[in-house]
């Protein structure tokens, strides 16, 4: 007769034994081959080099996709240094009309996409075909 003891691990070993077998997710290092500057849409992900995925293969996150941050509160001088720092770092934005020297609201158009040669770190849906791009990583795993 088993024990609650050996129940339990018998149970654990099952769990374990079905998770690896489902092979829920794959993680995978890649390399933008290709994406559009203009859009940001990423149109090919190297994996290896025999392993390229396609447009069709791969999510590419929100964040990377152009967005808009609505009604940034700014107040005082710092609405000029606000307007430069973002300017410089490549985020475009249009001071607002009748922006005060007491506070501005600003919408922020933010286009972080993903650009060729970015290494990135990807997911395979379980049982999929298609690929979530992660994120941006340092030196692609290597």
């Amino acid at each position: 007769m088993l024990s609650a003891n050996d129940l339990i691990r018998i149970i654990k070993e099952a769990a374990v034994e079905a998770v690896r077998e489902n092979d829920p997710a794959d993680v995978h290092y890649g390399t933008i081959e290709e994406a559009d500057p203009e859009t940001g849409k990423v149109n090919a992900v190297r994996i290896d080099e025999q392993w390229e995925l396609d447009a069709d293969q791969v999510v590419t996150p929100a964040v990377y996709q152009e967005r808009t941050v609505k009604k940034i509160k700014v107040k005082g001088g710092l609405i000029g240094a606000f307007y430069y720092f973002l300017r410089k770092n490549g985020i475009d934005i249009q001071l607002p009309e009748g922006c005060g020297e007491d506070e501005a609201l600003f919408d922020v158009t933010i286009k972080d996409f993903l650009q060729t040669g970015d290494a990135v770190i990807i997911t395979r849906e379980q049982g999929g075909q298609r690929y979530v791009i992660n994120g941006r990583v340092g030196n692609a795993g290597k």
